[in-house]
């Protein structure tokens, strides 16, 4: 059966989803060429060795793990319009990485909804947080994720 995409209205201050991934090397060399980002402390291990130990995922990668949290917690057709992140420290490859999103506010006049989002390393340490405003479509709640690919 399937799941009932929920409404603005359905959604409650402290509701959460948790996202859990394992960043790959796979996954590192995928975002970089999708995103262009090319910072040799994410893809060349001799050139982060000396500073960091290790190639490390980026902040954006980072954040787009939450995004995976903040997608489970909100109907599709939802755009996020202000973001903002303080990076903690940084995460290796190979590292799994732990996403949480919770709503801090709903706004029904407004179409909003403001998220706290934090991704955690597999130790529960902290890496990255922020916060992000989600505005509502017109249609959010009556896509189908399916028909949108």
């Amino acid at each position: 059966m399937k799941e009932k995409r929920k409404q603005l209205w359905d959604l409650k201050v402290g509701d959460f989803s948790i996202f859990t991934k394992t960043c790959t090397e796979t996954d590192v060399m995928l975002y970089a060429g999708l995103s262009g980002e090319m910072n040799p402390y994410y893809l060349n291990e001799a050139y982060a060795e000396p500073d960091l130990g290790r190639t490390v995922i980026s902040a954006a990668q980072l954040q787009a793990l939450a995004g995976g949290a903040v997608f489970r917690l909100l109907p599709a057709g939802s755009i996020r319009i202000r973001g903002e992140y303080r990076l903690v420290r940084t995460a290796p490859r190979g590292e799994t990485i732990i996403a949480r999103a919770e709503i801090q506010e709903v706004d029904e006049e407004k179409g909003t909804v403001t998220i706290a989002w934090e991704c955690y390393s597999n130790d529960k340490e902290l890496l990255i947080e922020g916060r992000s405003v989600e505005q509502f479509s017109p249609q959010a709640g009556k896509l189908d994720p399916q028909d949108t690919m």
